[in-house]
């Protein structure tokens, strides 16, 4: 039985990099809210005045009037003990709430996971906006199984870690997130077990979205002779194509 009170923390999904991407209702709570709590307060200041600028006509058709007095308030799990009061007292006096992180969705391999479970535990419902999730979208069109998959978020950084979580989970299509200075050489370390096939995306919705695909080795040697790994990774990894 769901006993939460009516008093909801909102968490919305941005987009990953292509701004077609957020959803009217999206749109519409970031712009209507007393409370935005985010990653990063600077970047979301300047995602604001970009939706504003493409969107204002838009939201003005929809009969929303932007909030000028919304307060954007940065929120980490570092900062996690020191901000969750505040969240709890504004949604509890019938402020509007909601959380982003800098794109994609919130908990998943970004920060917020201690915010719902919190939230939660005092008795908070928390409603979802849902969008653009990285993982969901480079499996979709890595072309290997989508039945049973593992994400496993960001990899460790050790090698024998890597490759015993690699082993665990090999049964399974297995998705993971990976920096750009240490893309090669995790694929190096899964190199050295077995030839999979991978799917390697960056830049997913952007304009020079770009997806390698082959086996490990084939893709190891083209990103190799790539002039500049940039940006996060999303890895798609399969023992079948």
């Amino acid at each position: 039985m769901n006993n939460l009170s009516e008093n909801r923390l909102k968490l919305i999904a941005l987009p990953l990099g292509h701004l077609e991407d957020i959803t009217i209702r999206s749109l519409t709570t970031l712009f209507t809210h007393d409370y935005i709590f985010t990653e990063n307060t600077k970047n979301y200041g300047k995602l604001r005045k970009l939706l504003l600028s493409k969107y204002l006509n838009l939201l003005v058709s929809l009969d929303i009037k932007p909030n000028t007095q919304t307060k954007v308030i940065q929120y980490t799990d570092y900062n996690h003990d020191k901000v969750f009061p505040l969240i709890l007292e504004k949604i509890r006096k019938n402020l509007s709430v909601c959380y982003i992180s800098d794109a994609g969705m919130p908990t998943i391999s970004d920060p917020g996971y201690k915010l719902v479970r919190d939230c939660i535990d005092s008795g908070i419902g928390v409603e979802i906006l849902p969008g653009p999730t990285a993982f969901a979208s480079a499996i979709a069109i890595s072309g290997l199984p989508t039945d049973k998959f593992t994400f496993l978020g960001f990899l460790p950084r050790k090698k024998n870690k890597i490759q015993n979580i690699i082993l665990e989970n090999k049964h399974n299509t297995i998705v993971f997130y990976e920096s750009p200075k240490r893309l090669l050489k995790t694929l190096e370390f899964i190199a050295e077990m077995d030839n999979f096939y991978i799917s390697a995306s960056n830049d997913l919705t952007k304009k020079f979205e770009m997806t390698y695909r082959g086996r490990v080795v084939e893709v190891l040697e083209t990103l190799r002779n790539t002039k500049k790994i940039v940006g996060e990774w999303t890895v798609v990894l399969s023992n079948i194509a």
